[in-house]
């Protein structure tokens, strides 16, 4: 395998966030959570002019319904967050918290179903899952046997999902019916390597690559699904990024969430930024974050 071409990576915002993840670009602002903190932050595109919301406990991920409300995977509900009113509204739980789940990465699909896996803390065993919740049908479990759900991209038509299940060090591919919202077909596209970290979040681009964050690996590699080979990597100055975005006018910049968290004293004095956000700006491009539909669109 050829080594991929490699270039840096910019600060973009000095946010000291314990687990910065989940970012996307809505309404002319960059969005992201504070997993540990519970905190939904957003910068206008100059980084400057920053909200933060504290919404009381963990929050997994979020994703855009309208100006001022966001569906939010918390530790175990999906609820509506009205940043006008600072309420949240439970649409379901998930009913493994018996083994110390909560729900971590989320994204909405073309349709405006929100999907959100669970981690364990407690196990490393494959008991946590990936699940659908749409209004008409509720909350329901598409995908099992999973030790630590991230990563979530649809490609442009919307019927191939790529999946993350962070233990495993690959990228599965399914083939997803939008119709109904189901897996089948479940494949290897990518496996990382060991010595390039662990696979966190991920976007895809409009060449259908996949950009993805690689914990303890101080980068974001960028993967072809087709050779399942990594062409182009983003060195970052701390270990642990996240996951990251297109966004911007013409959604050609790169956003990558990253992490202090279980850093040492010692390793955060080498990696003074860590928690912070990062920028690359790139000669391909990306999309918007799909909106979660309160009412679902049918073809």
């Amino acid at each position: 395998m050829n080594a991929p071409f490699v270039v840096s990576s910019q600060l973009f915002v000095k946010a000291d966030c314990e687990l910065g993840e989940g970012p996307f670009w809505f309404d002319g602002r960059l969005w992201w959570v504070d997993i540990e903190l519970g905190v939904l932050h957003s910068v206008d595109g100059g980084g400057r002019n920053p909200t933060r919301d504290v919404l009381g406990q963990k929050l997994g991920a979020a994703a855009p319904i309208d100006t001022n409300r966001f569906v939010v995977a918390l530790e175990k509900d999906v609820a509506v967050y009205d940043r006008t009113s600072s309420a949240l509204r439970v649409l379901a739980s998930h009913d493994t918290n018996a083994h110390g789940a909560r729900f971590n990465d989320g994204k909405c699909d073309p349709r405006g179903r929100f999907l959100a896996g669970t981690l364990s803390n407690s196990s490393t065993e494959s008991e946590c899952s990936l699940y659908s919740y749409e209004p008409d049908r509720g909350l329901r479990t598409i995908c099992d046997g999973v030790i630590l759900s991230n990563g979530l991209s649809w490609d442009q038509a919307g019927t191939t999902l790529y999946y993350i299940d962070s233990m495993r060090r690959e990228v599965a591919a399914f083939a997803y019916d939008l119709e109904t919202g189901s897996l089948r077909d479940q494949r290897v596209v990518v496996e990382v390597p060991a010595e390039l970290g662990v696979p966190d979040g991920m976007t895809i681009d409009a060449e259908g690559n996949l950009w993805i964050a690689h914990w303890g690996g101080y980068a974001v590699g960028c993967w072809c699904p087709r050779t399942g080979a990594c062409f182009q990597k983003i060195d970052l100055p701390c270990a642990q990024p996240t996951s990251c975005c297109f966004g911007g006018p013409d959604f050609r910049r790169l956003f990558i969430t990253t992490a202090r968290m279980g850093l040492s004293p010692e390793q955060l004095a080498a990696q003074p930024l860590a928690g912070a956000v990062f920028f690359c700006d790139l000669e391909t491009h990306g999309f918007p974050p799909h909106r979660f539909q309160e009412t679902l669109i049918q073809s």
